[in-house]
């Protein structure tokens, strides 16, 4: 019997624990809830969120890996979505930012919804900011990739896309450039007074792809829109890694990890719109340790719930107020090629099989129409402050892990943001260390073909774009030396 009472009793003591640790952690939320509403009329901020289905309506080849074995996507597996989040009212001058569930994001699609936003919202360029998702499930966006070529596992012949394909990517493009102007003048539409704020957590999937030790940036920022009342409206995340847990041997249209990531977020909160980007994380892929036996979607779905996950435990913590709208600067600098050979060098590769050998096939063609190669590539740099509370930073292209790492040791990294594949995605954007790195050779070397480019870039690109953040931030945002 006394074995039994103190069975009871330690029972009675984990169910009082239980329901304690409940109610503190109700008490805990209610009470940020209030504190919440109860910040002043001043902290307010006009911000407004709407999302639009950017999924092909007709079958377009699917981009991110050089073989596949479909000329176009046979289905849909998830809905892939472009969303926008406006800031600032007509008087301050609101800000623009959207994501899309894409490769990438072309720079002259870019330049045309800022133009259209700038003539019916009077929004200023420097206030639009896309970035992209870099899901290997999306459609083919036209000359993001140097895709017109048929590709086999062996070689890259000199045969283009069919006409079919080709109407079919060109006509995409034209609806979502369509469609990214329409979820931007909703978001605007959509503005009301509300309270924003971010804080950064972390989660350790990703893993640089090339070296066991190598530079990954595991931090995973978070901002929240709440409404006056409290209630979460819309949070915008990021997060470095590949979106390449779906593999080529997949032909249907999926977000992959983060596309699965805002789905599982939205579900575990409900009424909220998820904005997800990608930060410098072109030289890290989702570790597959543990997960080798497990089927790709599956993978998936687990890289989404660690992000979830960590959502749903940083909305338990406190988070940092943003009391001021974004404030836009933009430059765009030129990042010099290494060499670009004269005709006689090309002619002298156009014998080789691989993707170095077609881009040169590529180019003399250009040349013999009069076109010039040019000799640097003209590289967006944007930079967002929001007061003295937050610097955001987006970075165009497939940028390395030590840029965002370098950055944030040279500002205040607990007042940074950094985003990759953002307002143009025109190749891989390698470090010095990448550049001079053996295992570095496809980011570094080979992938710029692919991207339709002359050669790698010549040393000192990292000096010059890194020149460009320091001349877009201002200075308060440096890091204090100890």
């Amino acid at each position: 019997m006394r074995n039994v009472l103190k069975m009871g009793e330690k029972h009675s003591i984990a169910a009082l624990g239980r329901m304690l640790s409940v109610f503190l952690l109700v008490f805990f939320m209610t009470d940020m809830a209030s504190a919440q509403s109860r910040r002043s009329k001043k902290d307010l901020m006009d911000a407004g969120v709407s999302s639009i289905n950017i999924t092909p309506e007709w079958p377009v080849r699917l981009a991110g890996f050089a073989v596949r074995s479909k000329n176009a996507a046979e289905g849909t597996l998830m809905q892939l979505n472009a969303k926008a989040l406006a800031f600032g009212n007509d008087k301050q001058g609101p800000s623009v930012v959207i994501t899309v569930d894409l490769i990438g994001i072309p720079w002259n699609v870019t330049k045309e919804v800022a133009s259209r936003l700038k003539l019916k919202a009077g929004l200023d360029p420097a206030r639009l900011a896309i970035s992209a998702s870099h899901t290997h499930s999306g459609p083919e966006l036209g000359d993001l990739l140097n895709i017109l070529q048929y590709r086999s596992a062996t070689a890259f012949s000199d045969s283009l896309i069919s006409i079919e394909q080709m109407n079919r990517i060109s006509l995409y493009v034209a609806q979502l450039t369509d469609k990214l102007e329409q979820v931007a003048l909703e978001a605007l539409k959509a503005r009301q007074p509300s309270f924003v704020s971010w804080t950064q957590g972390k989660v350790d999937f990703a893993a640089n792809r090339r070296l066991s030790d190598g530079p990954v940036d595991h931090s995973l920022p978070l901002l929240r829109v709440t409404d006056r009342d409290g209630k979460v409206k819309a949070l915008f995340l990021n997060y470095s890694c590949h979106a390449v847990s779906v593999d080529g041997s997949n032909n249907k249209y999926h977000g992959d990890w983060v596309g699965e990531a805002q789905r599982q977020i939205e579900a575990n909160h409900p009424g909220v719109l998820a904005l997800h980007a990608v930060g410098c994380g072109a030289d890290a892929n989702p570790s597959l340790r543990g997960l080798e036996s497990v089927p790709q979607l599956e993978r998936s779905n687990h890289y989404g719930k660690l992000i979830a996950d960590e959502v749903k435990r940083l909305m338990g913590t406190e988070f940092k107020p943003i009391g001021d709208v974004p404030v836009g600067r933009t430059s765009v600098i030129e990042l010099p090629y290494a060499h670009v050979p004269d005709v006689r060098e090309m002619v002298a590769q156009t014998s080789d099989k691989t993707v170095k050998g077609y881009y040169y096939r590529l180019a003399l063609n250009e040349i013999s129409r009069g076109r010039i190669i040019p000799t640097s590539l003209s590289y967006p740099v944007q930079v967002w402050t929001f007061g003295d509370d937050l610097a955001m930073v987006f970075l165009a292209g497939e940028v390395v892990s030590d840029y965002s790492l370098r950055i944030k040791r040279e500002f205040d990294k607990n007042r940074l943001w950094v985003n990759g594949y953002s307002n143009d995605v025109p190749c891989y954007i390698a470090s010095e260390r990448a550049l001079r790195e053996p295992r570095y050779g496809y980011e570094a070397v080979s992938s710029m073909y692919y991207y339709h480019k002359p050669s790698p870039f010549a040393p000192g690109v990292e000096e010059r774009i890194i020149k460009a953040v320091h001349d877009l931030v201002p200075s308060k945002f440096k890091a204090v030396k100890k």
